[in-house]
């Protein structure tokens, strides 16, 4: 992929964006390689590394699932574009966790208020101090996944707290557990089957093989912590990305 792009789409991410690309990538690289990640550039070696640059699929997937259409559309100024790298015969279409991409879809509806309803209501199980230090619901996330109260296959904790805070959102876990994709498809595009499918009982789905770092089972409860300071639209700082990330993102329903 084309260094010059990459190093665009760089410059117009802020310091919370690539700490919410860093936590989607949790199911595709390693922990350890992520928390040193302190900007975009550093993630998309991690990723070329990988072979998921191999063409636009996975990348266009991370732009989609933040909302940066500008980026998305910059990046399919390529010549490489991902309906046309791709080959189905021999090509396999690495893709994102349906389940982090649930996670994100909550983490970007959840309003302040709720974010501190719900830390209120873990604190008696994850503890005041690590509660304190998590500034966003993907913080919160990582610390529930690290304790055990939260899996791919076990979202009862998490539907739980998400009722007493705002039902809204608990129904999209619901709808996560009966099935529903939460992976953004963009037609003309490669055929995106989460790793979910891959992992336990979600109803399977035709498509390509998704790549992980080491094949790991999502049930080990993978966490990342984040550690950037708190940002401005306009800033983009380049220290150390480690889970906890800005307090800008906890984003009204």
């Amino acid at each position: 992929m084309d260094v010059k792009m990459l190093s665009s789409i760089d410059e117009e991410l802020d310091s919370s964006e690539v700490a919410a690309l860093c936590f989607l990538c949790l199911d595709v690289l390693n922990r350890k390689r992520l928390e040193t990640v302190k900007d975009g550039k550093e993630l998309f070696q991690r990723l070329e590394e990988k072979g998921l640059l191999e063409n636009n699929s996975f990348l266009s997937q991370l732009l989609r699932t933040i909302r940066r259409a500008d980026l998305l559309n910059l990046l399919e100024t390529d010549s490489r574009r991902p309906e046309e790298s791709f080959d189905p015969q021999t090509d396999a279409a690495p893709v994102l966790s349906d389940y982090r991409v649930m996670l994100y879809e909550i983490y970007e509806d959840l309003t302040q208020e709720n974010l501190e309803k719900m830390k209120f209501f873990l604190t008696s199980k994850l503890g005041k101090r690590q509660m304190e230090n998590c500034k966003t619901a993907l913080d919160v996330f990582a610390e529930m996944e690290k304790t055990g109260y939260l899996s791919n296959t076990d979202l009862d904790e998490l539907h739980s707290v998400l009722n007493e805070c705002d039902r809204q959102l608990a129904l999209t876990v619901q709808e996560y557990r009966n099935g529903a994709s939460f992976l953004q498809y963009q037609p003309g595009s490669p055929p995106l089957v989460s790793m979910d499918n891959q992992l336990n009982s979600r109803p399977p789905q035709q498509a390509s093989v998704s790549v992980t770092e080491t094949q790991p089972n999502l049930d080990e409860r993978q966490s990342l912590f984040f550690d950037t300071q708190p940002n401005t639209e306009s800033s983009l700082p380049r220290d150390p990305v480690t889970l906890h990330m800005s307090t800008n993102n906890a984003h009204s329903s």
